[in-house]
């Protein structure tokens, strides 16, 4: 089966309902829909604007979006440098009740400017096929599934939820906890409901475990093939400022990272021979970090940067390097 990871970006939050059918909801909600040998998962994030996290939960767990404007205002720039920053290629645009040519203004110099425009009376059928008609393209390895929920079934054992976002996930793979490093081993695995022993690149599995427990297995943790992520607590990063953030980043200004569906309070100082701060909306840095809790990433991977206490909130992204 193929699954589609597509967030849907609709302040009115009825288009993901008139597709699919709500099977999870934490500070985002997922909606399930399977076709045939396609299957449609849908990324909403229902508490945005009040939560960010929600919106970054859904823009880093998808593979494209889906964005219905509806009009012109602090959460379309919100939401319009997210995408930039968190470098969304793939995507739909559907209006309703706005001007089209305002829009296209708006976005001329963004990646979502070659994004087509959907006609806002699609009928649902149609756009499930507008949905599913591109192969998504996944790496075939190393193995990694990002958990979005873990819990525990009398007589199972220990259950996770999550998508894989890479290799092929199948029974008796040996992989480890990320952050951390604890080894667990997958004793059985179901794809919409169906026991299986290989899950296809992309899916959204559940996986019963051994070696492991509800309390290790966080929301946000990822279970990988043995060494193929890091788990750290500080480090180097690039950082990449947006020139439409407004203010920079000074001393003690309060920063968050986002990757995957980890959000963790950030500490950042110049690197060796890099820019002092405060850094201006725009500049590009090498900077030392330290977190709050230790994160889980891919070396060389890119994350976002927020300030949670103005808007726009994501304020850059950056590029992890040296983590430890």
């Amino acid at each position: 089966m193929t699954h589609y990871h597509i967030a849907v970006l609709d302040s009115s939050k009825t288009y993901a309902k008139e597709l699919a059918k709500k099977t999870q909801e934490t500070d985002y909600v997922i909606y399930n829909h399977k076709e045939g040998d396609k299957v449609l998962c849908l990324y909403e994030p229902h508490a945005y604007p009040d939560k960010i996290q929600s919106l970054l939960h859904c823009l880093n767990a998808s593979d494209s979006v889906l964005w219905v404007i509806g009009k012109v205002d602090a959460d379309f720039a919100e939401i319009a440098l997210a995408l930039m920053q968190a470098d969304k290629k793939s995507g739909w645009l559907i209006l309703k009740d706005i001007d089209e040519a305002q829009v296209k203004a708006m976005l001329a110099k963004t990646p979502m400017a070659s994004w087509p425009f959907l006609d806002g009376g699609i009928s649902p059928a149609e756009l499930k096929l507008r949905l599913m008609e591109k192969q998504p393209s996944y790496d075939e390895s190393p193995k990694r599934v990002l958990v979005d929920a873990c819990f525990e079934v009398r007589g199972v054992g220990t259950v996770v939820l999550g998508k894989a976002e890479a290799g092929r996930i199948a029974v008796h793979d040996d992989l480890e906890l990320f952050p951390g490093k604890t080894r667990m081993s997958v004793k059985s695995i179901q794809v919409q409901d169906e026991d299986i022993k290989e899950a296809e690149l992309g899916s959204r599995v559940g996986l019963c475990l051994k070696g492991a427990t509800p309390e290790q297995v966080k929301r946000g943790s990822y279970l990988a093939s043995s060494a193929s992520m890091k788990s750290f607590s500080g480090g180097e990063a690039e950082l990449a400022l947006s020139p439409f953030a407004k203010e920079g980043i000074e001393q003690g200004t309060e920063l968050f990272f986002s990757y995957g569906l980890q959000y963790i309070a950030a500490k950042v100082e110049p690197a060796a021979g890099s820019a002092q701060l405060p850094l201006a909306a725009g500049a590009k840095a090498a900077v030392k970090f330290s977190l709050l809790l230790p994160m889980a990433a891919l070396e060389g991977s890119r994350f976002l940067v927020v300030r949670a206490n103005k808007r726009p909130r994501i304020i850059g992204y950056g590029i992890f390097k040296n983590v430890q």
